[in-house]
């Protein structure tokens, strides 16, 4: 890899790698009946479906590498998963989590917003769709750009 050209091609080949991920690992929850088993592999595939829009680091271009969110064709589930990846996934954020501490005899508890293994596995079908379709564009994309520059 030795210019931008190259380098927009690598992104872009590693970006199908992480959407692959992303529906492979899906594809694997219904092999097993653990659901924290099922929430690990959900957690695990969101975040590779994420990893290309997040933005990378590049080496030959000035601004971090990142697919394009408008080729994303269900922007609503499409930011459901980048704020699930952001805010709870990866990182834990107070905001999202919306924390409420109150005391309990002598002690503290914490009362705060969840996510429940019934919304993840309402997620799958429309994820696994979602990563396809985004998939499926960038790989015409690539064979445009082979084309025009290969």
């Amino acid at each position: 890899m030795d210019n931008l050209i190259e380098e927009r091609y690598v992104f872009w080949r590693l970006a199908i790698h992480d959407f692959s991920e992303c529906t492979t690992t899906l594809e694997l929850i219904s092999t097993t009946s653990f659901h924290k088993i099922k929430m690990a592999l959900f957690k695990s595939a969101i975040i590779a479906y994420c990893r290309p829009f997040s933005g990378n680091q590049a080496k030959y271009k000035k601004n971090k590498w990142k697919i394009d969110e408008k080729w994303v064709v269900d922007r609503d589930l499409h930011q459901e998963l980048m704020d699930l990846r952001s805010q709870l996934f990866a990182h834990t954020d107070i905001t999202y989590r919306n924390p409420k501490l109150a005391p309990f005899g002598d002690k503290s508890i914490i009362a705060m917003k969840g996510f429940y293994y019934e919304t993840a596995m309402e997620l799958v079908e429309p994820t696994k769709k979602l990563c396809t379709s985004v998939r499926n564009i960038l790989l015409d994309k690539i064979a445009a750009y082979e084309k025009e520059n290969f």
